[in-house]
């Protein structure tokens, strides 16, 4: 069975096409679902606050972007012990999905720039420029889409522990990470903000992920670092008060045809 996972960056790339017609396309073109990347970025999330919980008090880095990952483990940086190791938003929304389907076969497509998306859990991988131009090649044209869901269950959009990229909400943060803030670290100099920071001592979360280009973020080539999330953000529905994405043992199972059982939005 063939779903896609949307990247927040495929969602920038489609506009003026919104979300709802860009998962009209790719149902158009035979995917079964349409999940997006918000549903990795929730479970990501997720895991950080429950690593956080069992970290003692002071400073930690969020580990889930590959590109963060290899500056914060380069030679000549001690940082591991301030680092909390996750999996790319990507990979963790396509092992949920296998979870998810139990024994029913998936395929499963991930589009997105997010270079931790190269992992043996996803099938298939599309920029988001080269998936739109595969769809208008089929004469499938995203803005052309309906703009309202009637006969189909969406995947529900919304975020309850997330920021784009995986990172904890602040309120999330402060609730259940320890008594944390969030900062990200915007400054050219971020290795040399990140020194400071970490040397403070304080109760953060630090995040450098958008500094350096997460796709997942919302970072592209027409959106800037400090204003991705907000991009993004600003395209999604309104924050859940409870979690979206249910544990794989509080979800029904998945049935052979003809979808995967989606939260309607």
């Amino acid at each position: 069975m063939p779903v896609v996972v949307l990247g927040a960056d495929a969602v920038l790339a489609a506009l003026p096409a919104t979300a709802v017609q860009l998962v009209h396309a790719c149902l158009a073109a035979g995917y079964q679902s349409a999940v997006p990347g918000s549903w990795g970025d929730e479970l990501v999330a997720e895991s950080c606050l429950e690593a956080l919980a069992a970290r003692p008090a002071g400073p930690a880095i969020c580990g889930t972007c590959p590109m963060a990952l290899e500056r914060l483990h380069a030679p000549g940086a001690d940082l591991s012990r301030f680092v909390v190791p996750l999996a790319s938003p990507p990979v963790a929304a396509a092992r949920y999905l296998r979870r998810l389907a139990g024994a029913t076969p998936l395929h499963v497509t991930y589009v997105g720039a997010c270079p931790g998306a190269e992992d043996p859990v996803i099938d298939a991988r599309f920029t988001p420029q080269a998936f739109l131009a595969a769809l208008e090649e089929r004469g499938i044209v995203p803005r052309e889409q309906p703009t309202v869901f009637e006969s189909v269950l969406p995947a529900d959009r919304r975020r309850h522990f997330s920021l784009p990229g995986g990172v904890p909400a602040p309120d999330a943060l402060w609730a259940d990470g320890g008594g944390r803030r969030l900062v990200e670290i915007t400054a050219d100099d971020y290795s040399t903000e990140l020194a400071e920071q970490l040397l403070e001592g304080e109760p953060v979360l630090l995040d450098i992920a958008p500094r350096l280009g997460c796709a997942c973020s919302g970072v592209t080539a027409g959106v800037a670092p400090r204003n991705a999330r907000l991009v993004v953000t600003s395209l999604e529905p309104p924050r859940a008060a409870s979690p979206v994405v249910p544990p794989v043992s509080a979800a029904p199972a998945a049935p052979t045809a003809p979808a995967l059982p989606i939260p309607p939005v």
